[in-house]
Protein backbone atom coordinates (compact mmCIF):
# COMPACT_ATOMS: atom_id res chain seq x y z
CA UNK A 1 0.00 0.00 0.00
CA UNK A 2 1.53 3.83 -0.75
CA UNK A 3 1.76 6.05 1.91
CA UNK A 4 2.05 9.58 1.47
CA UNK A 5 4.85 10.00 3.30
CA UNK A 6 7.13 7.83 1.27
CA UNK A 7 7.31 9.87 -1.70
CA UNK A 8 9.52 12.74 -1.81
CA UNK A 9 9.73 15.01 -4.89
CA UNK A 10 13.28 15.94 -5.12
CA UNK A 11 15.52 18.11 -8.12
CA UNK A 12 17.83 15.53 -9.22
CA UNK A 13 17.83 11.67 -9.98
CA UNK A 14 20.60 10.07 -11.72
CA UNK A 15 20.81 9.97 -15.12
CA UNK A 16 22.34 7.07 -17.41
CA UNK A 17 22.49 3.02 -16.21
CA UNK A 18 22.57 4.84 -12.76
CA UNK A 19 19.14 5.79 -13.59
CA UNK A 20 18.14 1.96 -14.46
CA UNK A 21 19.66 1.02 -11.32
CA UNK A 22 17.49 3.16 -9.35
CA UNK A 23 14.15 2.80 -11.05
CA UNK A 24 12.09 -0.99 -10.04
CA UNK A 25 11.82 -4.00 -11.83
CA UNK A 26 8.38 -5.35 -12.33
CA UNK A 27 7.48 -6.67 -9.11
CA UNK A 28 8.82 -4.14 -7.19
CA UNK A 29 6.42 -1.67 -9.34
CA UNK A 30 3.53 -3.88 -9.17
CA UNK A 31 3.86 -3.76 -5.14
CA UNK A 32 4.52 -0.68 -4.77
CA UNK A 33 4.49 1.83 -3.30
CA UNK A 34 4.66 4.06 -6.90
CA UNK A 35 3.68 7.51 -7.92
CA UNK A 36 0.10 7.89 -7.73
CA UNK A 37 -0.11 8.60 -11.53
CA UNK A 38 0.72 5.11 -12.11
CA UNK A 39 -2.40 4.28 -10.78
CA UNK A 40 -4.47 5.80 -14.42
CA UNK A 41 -1.17 4.99 -16.78
CA UNK A 42 -1.41 1.33 -16.11
CA UNK A 43 -4.62 0.66 -16.92
CA UNK A 44 -4.45 2.95 -19.57
CA UNK A 45 -1.40 1.77 -21.68
CA UNK A 46 -3.29 -1.45 -20.99
CA UNK A 47 -7.01 -0.95 -22.99
CA UNK A 48 -4.37 0.65 -25.45
CA UNK A 49 -2.94 -2.67 -26.08
CA UNK A 50 -5.38 -4.67 -25.53
CA UNK A 51 -7.37 -3.01 -28.01
CA UNK A 52 -4.18 -2.80 -31.19
CA UNK A 53 -3.72 -6.57 -30.16
CA UNK A 54 -7.46 -7.14 -30.93
CA UNK A 55 -7.54 -5.63 -34.19
CA UNK A 56 -3.60 -6.78 -35.34
CA UNK A 57 -3.05 -10.42 -34.21
CA UNK A 58 -5.77 -11.88 -36.62
CA UNK A 59 -5.05 -9.54 -39.48
CA UNK A 60 -1.41 -10.76 -38.91
CA UNK A 61 -2.38 -14.22 -39.55
CA UNK A 62 -4.10 -13.60 -42.44
CA UNK A 63 -1.02 -12.11 -44.47
CA UNK A 64 0.33 -15.94 -43.17
CA UNK A 65 1.87 -17.09 -46.40
CA UNK A 66 1.86 -20.83 -46.07
CA UNK A 67 2.78 -21.69 -50.43
CA UNK A 68 6.36 -22.21 -51.93
CA UNK A 69 7.10 -19.38 -54.15
CA UNK A 70 9.80 -17.86 -52.81
CA UNK A 71 8.68 -14.09 -54.12
CA UNK A 72 5.16 -13.92 -52.57
CA UNK A 73 6.78 -15.34 -49.02
CA UNK A 74 8.83 -12.45 -48.82
CA UNK A 75 6.12 -10.45 -49.12
CA UNK A 76 4.03 -11.89 -46.93
CA UNK A 77 7.08 -11.83 -44.30
CA UNK A 78 7.84 -7.92 -44.72
CA UNK A 79 4.34 -6.97 -44.75
CA UNK A 80 3.61 -8.70 -41.48
CA UNK A 81 6.47 -7.12 -39.99
CA UNK A 82 5.68 -3.69 -41.36
CA UNK A 83 1.99 -3.95 -40.26
CA UNK A 84 2.77 -5.52 -36.87
CA UNK A 85 4.79 -2.02 -36.08
CA UNK A 86 1.54 -0.80 -34.16
CA UNK A 87 1.66 -3.92 -32.06
CA UNK A 88 5.65 -4.30 -31.42
CA UNK A 89 5.72 -0.62 -30.15
CA UNK A 90 1.88 -0.68 -27.69
CA UNK A 91 3.97 -4.17 -25.87
CA UNK A 92 7.13 -2.52 -25.41
CA UNK A 93 5.25 0.48 -24.46
CA UNK A 94 3.40 -1.87 -21.81
CA UNK A 95 6.54 -3.68 -20.27
CA UNK A 96 7.81 0.23 -19.98
CA UNK A 97 5.23 1.02 -18.16
CA UNK A 98 4.60 -2.28 -15.65
CA UNK A 99 9.23 -2.04 -15.66
CA UNK A 100 9.92 1.46 -14.94
CA UNK A 101 13.73 -0.39 -14.81
CA UNK A 102 13.45 -0.92 -18.89
CA UNK A 103 11.90 1.82 -20.10
CA UNK A 104 14.90 2.88 -21.91
CA UNK A 105 16.06 -0.46 -23.49
CA UNK A 106 12.60 -0.68 -24.51
CA UNK A 107 12.60 2.59 -26.44
CA UNK A 108 15.89 1.20 -28.07
CA UNK A 109 14.58 -1.59 -28.90
CA UNK A 110 11.44 0.07 -30.74
CA UNK A 111 13.88 2.59 -32.39
CA UNK A 112 15.65 -0.86 -33.97
CA UNK A 113 12.21 -2.25 -35.42
CA UNK A 114 11.25 1.23 -36.76
CA UNK A 115 14.93 0.96 -38.64
CA UNK A 116 13.87 -2.21 -39.68
CA UNK A 117 10.18 -1.47 -40.70
CA UNK A 118 11.58 1.15 -42.88
CA UNK A 119 13.92 -0.71 -45.06
CA UNK A 120 11.18 -3.53 -45.73
CA UNK A 121 8.76 -0.63 -46.47
CA UNK A 122 11.02 0.61 -49.41
CA UNK A 123 11.96 -2.76 -50.77
CA UNK A 124 7.93 -3.90 -50.65
CA UNK A 125 7.57 -1.09 -52.69
CA UNK A 126 9.78 -1.98 -55.13
CA UNK A 127 9.22 -5.47 -54.90
CA UNK A 128 5.54 -4.74 -55.79
CA UNK A 129 6.63 -4.05 -59.34
CA UNK A 130 9.95 -6.60 -59.60
CA UNK A 131 12.31 -8.21 -57.74
CA UNK A 132 15.59 -5.96 -59.33
CA UNK A 133 16.21 -2.94 -58.69
CA UNK A 134 17.43 -2.95 -62.80
CA UNK A 135 13.62 -4.10 -64.28
CA UNK A 136 11.77 -1.38 -61.72
CA UNK A 137 13.62 1.09 -63.78
CA UNK A 138 13.18 -0.41 -66.61
CA UNK A 139 9.18 -0.29 -66.05
CA UNK A 140 9.16 3.03 -64.73
CA UNK A 141 11.19 4.21 -67.67
CA UNK A 142 7.81 3.52 -69.89
CA UNK A 143 6.13 5.73 -68.12
CA UNK A 144 5.95 9.51 -68.57
CA UNK A 145 8.49 11.72 -66.98
CA UNK A 146 8.25 13.18 -63.32
CA UNK A 147 9.94 14.92 -61.01
CA UNK A 148 10.98 12.50 -58.26
CA UNK A 149 12.43 14.60 -55.76
CA UNK A 150 9.47 17.53 -56.17
CA UNK A 151 7.42 15.80 -53.29
CA UNK A 152 5.94 18.63 -50.80
CA UNK A 153 6.80 19.34 -47.82
CA UNK A 154 10.03 18.56 -48.81
CA UNK A 155 10.69 20.17 -51.91
CA UNK A 156 14.30 20.80 -52.29
CA UNK A 157 14.27 23.98 -53.69
CA UNK A 158 18.08 24.67 -52.98
CA UNK A 159 19.07 21.83 -56.00
CA UNK A 160 16.72 22.71 -58.30
CA UNK A 161 17.33 21.09 -61.59
CA UNK A 162 17.00 17.28 -60.50
CA UNK A 163 13.99 18.72 -58.93
CA UNK A 164 12.02 20.66 -61.12
CA UNK A 165 13.08 19.07 -64.38
CA UNK A 166 10.94 16.22 -64.96
CA UNK A 167 12.76 13.11 -66.09
CA UNK A 168 12.71 9.21 -66.11
CA UNK A 169 13.56 8.05 -62.41
CA UNK A 170 16.94 6.36 -63.19
CA UNK A 171 19.23 4.55 -60.69
CA UNK A 172 20.98 7.30 -59.00
CA UNK A 173 17.39 8.20 -57.44
CA UNK A 174 17.30 4.63 -56.28
CA UNK A 175 21.01 5.12 -54.95
CA UNK A 176 20.21 8.39 -52.97
CA UNK A 177 17.34 6.66 -51.36
CA UNK A 178 18.60 3.88 -50.08
CA UNK A 179 22.17 6.19 -48.84
CA UNK A 180 19.06 8.30 -46.85
CA UNK A 181 17.39 4.97 -45.35
CA UNK A 182 20.94 4.20 -44.39
CA UNK A 183 21.66 7.08 -42.52
CA UNK A 184 18.72 6.76 -40.44
CA UNK A 185 19.69 2.67 -39.91
CA UNK A 186 23.07 3.88 -38.54
CA UNK A 187 22.15 7.06 -36.61
CA UNK A 188 18.67 6.39 -34.87
CA UNK A 189 19.93 3.42 -32.95
CA UNK A 190 23.09 5.09 -32.21
CA UNK A 191 21.41 7.94 -30.66
CA UNK A 192 18.69 6.13 -28.56
CA UNK A 193 21.40 4.06 -27.23
CA UNK A 194 23.56 6.84 -26.45
CA UNK A 195 20.77 8.81 -24.68
CA UNK A 196 20.33 5.91 -23.01
CA UNK A 197 23.75 6.41 -21.38
CA UNK A 198 23.99 10.14 -21.21
CA UNK A 199 24.76 11.59 -17.84
CA UNK A 200 22.71 14.95 -18.22
CA UNK A 201 19.81 16.35 -19.80
CA UNK A 202 21.20 18.75 -22.24
CA UNK A 203 23.07 16.10 -24.32
CA UNK A 204 20.00 14.15 -24.27
CA UNK A 205 17.67 16.75 -26.09
CA UNK A 206 20.53 17.66 -28.52
CA UNK A 207 20.53 13.64 -29.51
CA UNK A 208 16.77 13.97 -29.48
CA UNK A 209 17.14 16.87 -32.41
CA UNK A 210 19.64 15.37 -34.28
CA UNK A 211 17.45 11.97 -34.19
CA UNK A 212 14.51 14.12 -35.45
CA UNK A 213 16.54 15.11 -38.27
CA UNK A 214 17.50 11.60 -39.31
CA UNK A 215 13.64 10.51 -39.05
CA UNK A 216 13.05 13.43 -41.71
CA UNK A 217 15.54 12.57 -44.51
CA UNK A 218 14.36 8.75 -43.93
CA UNK A 219 10.91 9.74 -44.79
CA UNK A 220 11.56 11.90 -47.59
CA UNK A 221 13.58 8.73 -49.16
CA UNK A 222 10.15 7.13 -48.79
CA UNK A 223 8.41 10.17 -50.24
CA UNK A 224 10.31 10.05 -53.21
CA UNK A 225 9.44 6.32 -53.27
CA UNK A 226 6.40 6.49 -53.69
CA UNK A 227 6.36 9.75 -56.29
CA UNK A 228 8.16 7.36 -58.41
CA UNK A 229 6.17 4.03 -57.84
CA UNK A 230 2.62 5.67 -57.47
CA UNK A 231 2.20 5.59 -61.00
CA UNK A 232 2.39 1.97 -61.34
CA UNK A 233 1.68 0.59 -58.35
CA UNK A 234 -2.21 2.49 -58.13
CA UNK A 235 -3.92 -0.09 -56.69
CA UNK A 236 -1.85 -0.83 -53.94
CA UNK A 237 -3.13 1.44 -51.39
CA UNK A 238 0.71 3.59 -51.08
CA UNK A 239 0.11 6.02 -48.69
CA UNK A 240 -2.02 4.21 -46.86
CA UNK A 241 0.97 1.99 -45.83
CA UNK A 242 3.38 4.98 -45.69
CA UNK A 243 1.34 7.11 -43.18
CA UNK A 244 0.60 4.02 -41.21
CA UNK A 245 4.15 3.15 -40.55
CA UNK A 246 5.24 6.65 -40.54
CA UNK A 247 1.97 7.47 -38.13
CA UNK A 248 3.37 5.12 -35.72
CA UNK A 249 6.85 5.74 -35.53
CA UNK A 250 5.93 10.11 -35.69
CA UNK A 251 3.66 9.32 -32.40
CA UNK A 252 6.40 7.14 -30.94
CA UNK A 253 8.91 10.07 -31.40
CA UNK A 254 6.35 13.26 -31.02
CA UNK A 255 4.57 11.84 -27.66
CA UNK A 256 7.71 11.49 -25.71
CA UNK A 257 9.62 14.49 -26.90
CA UNK A 258 6.56 16.60 -25.89
CA UNK A 259 5.75 14.36 -22.68
CA UNK A 260 9.54 15.34 -22.25
CA UNK A 261 9.32 18.78 -22.10
CA UNK A 262 6.45 19.14 -19.81
CA UNK A 263 7.68 16.26 -17.31
CA UNK A 264 7.18 16.54 -13.61
CA UNK A 265 10.34 16.89 -11.20
CA UNK A 266 11.95 13.67 -10.20
CA UNK A 267 10.21 11.19 -7.60
CA UNK A 268 12.12 9.31 -4.71
CA UNK A 269 10.25 6.93 -2.94
CA UNK A 270 12.33 5.14 -0.39
CA UNK A 271 15.41 3.72 -2.38
CA UNK A 272 13.92 4.53 -5.71
CA UNK A 273 14.06 7.44 -7.51
CA UNK A 274 11.94 7.95 -10.51
CA UNK A 275 13.56 10.82 -13.09
CA UNK A 276 11.84 13.49 -14.51
CA UNK A 277 12.16 11.26 -18.03
CA UNK A 278 10.75 7.90 -16.66
CA UNK A 279 7.90 9.79 -16.00
CA UNK A 280 7.34 11.17 -18.84
CA UNK A 281 8.18 8.37 -20.80
CA UNK A 282 5.04 6.12 -18.78
CA UNK A 283 3.15 9.02 -19.57
CA UNK A 284 4.26 8.67 -23.34
CA UNK A 285 3.39 5.52 -23.31
CA UNK A 286 0.07 5.23 -22.27
CA UNK A 287 -1.07 8.40 -24.67
CA UNK A 288 0.55 6.34 -27.64
CA UNK A 289 -0.92 2.83 -26.61
CA UNK A 290 -4.07 4.97 -27.33
CA UNK A 291 -3.49 7.03 -30.13
CA UNK A 292 -2.35 3.90 -31.66
CA UNK A 293 -5.44 2.40 -32.38
CA UNK A 294 -6.59 4.19 -35.14
CA UNK A 295 -3.44 3.56 -36.47
CA UNK A 296 -3.55 -0.24 -35.77
CA UNK A 297 -7.25 0.09 -37.92
CA UNK A 298 -5.39 1.94 -40.86
CA UNK A 299 -2.81 -1.12 -41.26
CA UNK A 300 -5.87 -3.43 -41.68
CA UNK A 301 -6.91 -1.26 -44.52
CA UNK A 302 -3.50 -0.91 -45.51
CA UNK A 303 -2.44 -4.45 -46.46
CA UNK A 304 -5.18 -6.54 -47.51
CA UNK A 305 -4.74 -10.27 -48.21
CA UNK A 306 -4.93 -9.39 -51.76
CA UNK A 307 -1.38 -7.58 -51.64
CA UNK A 308 -0.12 -10.96 -51.61
CA UNK A 309 -1.23 -11.93 -55.01
CA UNK A 310 1.37 -11.74 -58.46
CA UNK A 311 1.98 -7.92 -59.84
CA UNK A 312 -1.37 -8.78 -61.91
CA UNK A 313 -2.35 -5.20 -62.45
CA UNK A 314 0.73 -4.23 -63.54
CA UNK A 315 1.59 -7.23 -65.89
CA UNK A 316 -2.05 -5.85 -67.45
CA UNK A 317 -1.40 -2.05 -67.32
CA UNK A 318 2.02 -2.88 -69.23
CA UNK A 319 0.78 -5.12 -71.64
CA UNK A 320 -2.24 -2.86 -72.22
CA UNK A 321 0.01 -0.37 -72.99
CA UNK A 322 3.40 -1.84 -73.60
CA UNK A 323 5.11 1.88 -74.51
CA UNK A 324 3.16 4.73 -72.48
CA UNK A 325 6.07 7.29 -73.30
CA UNK A 326 8.49 7.08 -76.03
CA UNK A 327 12.07 5.70 -75.61
CA UNK A 328 14.24 8.88 -76.70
Amino acid sequence: MQHESEIEIVNFCPHGLKAMAGLPSIVEHLQGPRPGEYNFIVPITLIGAFGISFLLIPHLWSLRYTGTEATIRQRSTQMCVIAASPLYVSCLKLLAVLAPRFWHPAFVCITIYEVIAFWLLFRLLLGFIDESEEAVLNVLSRFPPIRPWAVPPFFCGLISAPCTTPRVPCQWDLQVCKALLLQFSLLAPAVSLSEMLADNERSARMLGLLEIGSLLLAVYALFVTMNMTHVVLQERRLHHKFWSLKGTIMLNMFVFRIASIVAPKPMRINDLCFSNNALAAARACAATNILLIPIAALVCYAYPKTDLDKNAETEAMLSSQPDLWPQI
